[in-house]
Protein backbone atom coordinates (compact mmCIF):
# COMPACT_ATOMS: atom_id res chain seq x y z
CA UNK A 1 0.00 0.00 0.00
CA UNK A 2 1.25 3.47 -0.81
CA UNK A 3 -0.94 5.11 1.83
CA UNK A 4 1.18 7.37 4.01
CA UNK A 5 4.12 7.32 1.58
CA UNK A 6 3.46 10.73 0.05
CA UNK A 7 3.75 14.03 1.89
CA UNK A 8 2.99 17.44 0.42
CA UNK A 9 4.51 20.68 1.66
CA UNK A 10 3.03 23.70 -0.16
CA UNK A 11 5.48 26.57 -0.61
CA UNK A 12 4.81 30.12 -1.71
CA UNK A 13 6.45 31.53 -4.84
CA UNK A 14 9.87 33.05 -4.20
CA UNK A 15 10.05 31.51 -0.72
CA UNK A 16 13.85 31.37 -1.01
CA UNK A 17 16.54 29.02 0.22
CA UNK A 18 15.90 29.47 3.94
CA UNK A 19 12.19 28.56 3.87
CA UNK A 20 12.72 25.78 1.32
CA UNK A 21 15.54 24.17 3.33
CA UNK A 22 13.60 24.44 6.59
CA UNK A 23 10.68 22.68 4.89
CA UNK A 24 13.00 20.04 3.43
CA UNK A 25 14.42 19.42 6.92
CA UNK A 26 10.88 18.92 8.24
CA UNK A 27 10.08 16.50 5.41
CA UNK A 28 13.28 14.50 5.93
CA UNK A 29 12.61 14.28 9.68
CA UNK A 30 9.46 12.32 8.85
CA UNK A 31 11.31 9.71 6.81
CA UNK A 32 11.81 6.39 8.59
CA UNK A 33 15.35 5.95 7.27
CA UNK A 34 15.52 2.42 8.65
CA UNK A 35 12.88 1.37 6.14
CA UNK A 36 14.57 3.08 3.18
CA UNK A 37 16.70 0.94 0.87
CA UNK A 38 17.41 3.47 -1.87
CA UNK A 39 16.67 7.16 -2.44
CA UNK A 40 15.44 8.33 -5.84
CA UNK A 41 15.63 12.07 -6.44
CA UNK A 42 13.57 13.80 -9.10
CA UNK A 43 16.07 16.60 -9.60
CA UNK A 44 14.18 19.56 -11.03
CA UNK A 45 15.73 23.00 -11.25
CA UNK A 46 12.78 25.19 -12.19
CA UNK A 47 12.69 26.34 -8.56
CA UNK A 48 15.70 28.55 -9.30
CA UNK A 49 15.05 32.26 -8.84
CA UNK A 50 13.52 33.58 -12.05
CA UNK A 51 12.72 30.17 -13.54
CA UNK A 52 9.22 28.82 -14.20
CA UNK A 53 8.35 27.62 -10.67
CA UNK A 54 10.52 30.35 -9.16
CA UNK A 55 10.78 29.25 -5.57
CA UNK A 56 13.65 31.72 -5.33
CA UNK A 57 16.34 29.07 -4.91
CA UNK A 58 20.02 29.81 -5.55
CA UNK A 59 23.01 27.69 -6.54
CA UNK A 60 24.00 27.63 -2.87
CA UNK A 61 20.51 26.39 -1.97
CA UNK A 62 20.82 23.49 -4.40
CA UNK A 63 24.17 22.60 -2.82
CA UNK A 64 22.50 22.51 0.59
CA UNK A 65 19.76 20.27 -0.81
CA UNK A 66 22.48 17.87 -1.99
CA UNK A 67 24.02 17.80 1.50
CA UNK A 68 20.69 17.01 3.11
CA UNK A 69 19.99 14.17 0.69
CA UNK A 70 23.46 12.77 1.39
CA UNK A 71 22.76 12.90 5.14
CA UNK A 72 20.27 10.05 4.67
CA UNK A 73 23.32 7.87 4.05
CA UNK A 74 21.53 5.60 1.58
CA UNK A 75 22.28 4.53 -1.99
CA UNK A 76 20.95 7.39 -4.11
CA UNK A 77 20.20 8.07 -7.75
CA UNK A 78 19.19 11.32 -9.42
CA UNK A 79 16.88 11.72 -12.43
CA UNK A 80 17.22 15.03 -14.23
CA UNK A 81 13.88 16.82 -14.50
CA UNK A 82 12.91 20.37 -15.45
CA UNK A 83 14.63 23.67 -15.42
CA UNK A 84 13.77 26.09 -18.16
CA UNK A 85 16.50 28.68 -17.76
CA UNK A 86 19.43 26.95 -19.39
CA UNK A 87 21.92 29.46 -18.05
CA UNK A 88 21.21 28.37 -14.46
CA UNK A 89 20.73 24.63 -14.94
CA UNK A 90 24.40 23.71 -15.26
CA UNK A 91 25.39 25.65 -12.14
CA UNK A 92 22.47 24.26 -10.14
CA UNK A 93 23.20 20.66 -11.16
CA UNK A 94 26.88 21.13 -10.34
CA UNK A 95 26.11 22.55 -6.89
CA UNK A 96 23.56 19.83 -6.07
CA UNK A 97 26.02 17.08 -6.93
CA UNK A 98 28.97 18.79 -5.23
CA UNK A 99 26.92 19.21 -2.05
CA UNK A 100 25.94 15.54 -2.21
CA UNK A 101 29.44 14.25 -3.00
CA UNK A 102 31.28 16.39 -0.46
CA UNK A 103 28.96 15.12 2.26
CA UNK A 104 29.81 11.53 1.31
CA UNK A 105 33.52 11.94 2.08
Amino acid sequence: SSEGNCLNFPLRADCGDEVYLKTLDEALSRVDVGKVEVVGVSAGFDGHAGDLASLGLTEKGFGEIGKRIASLNKPTFFVLEGGYSGENNGKDIDELLKGFELSQE
